[in-house]
């Protein structure tokens, strides 16, 4: 499933091993701030992922701007 809002393209999906994957493309190639964001101290929306348990990560794309991911294990039947 994906969205596109003002420029920020979010792509979500969960796999074939029962992982939710979330991916939020935008124009910026950089990302100064990704420890800092992970860490609460500029944001809390990427700090309460980590906190939920994602794996949290970025990169650059090969179209000039970058995609930040976070994975995280569902659970299963109770």
């Amino acid at each position: 499933m994906s969205s596109d809002r003002r420029g920020i393209t979010l792509h979500y999906a969960i796999t074939d091993r029962g992982d939710l994957v979330i991916d939020v493309h935008d124009s910026d190639p950089t990302f100064p701030n990704f420890e800092d964001a992970i860490g609460g101290q500029k944001g809390q929306g990427l700090w309460t992922a980590r906190q939920l348990g994602a794996e949290l990560f970025w990169a650059p794309t090969d179209h000039g701007g970058k995609v930040v991911r976070a994975m995280m294990k569902l659970a299963g039947p109770a």
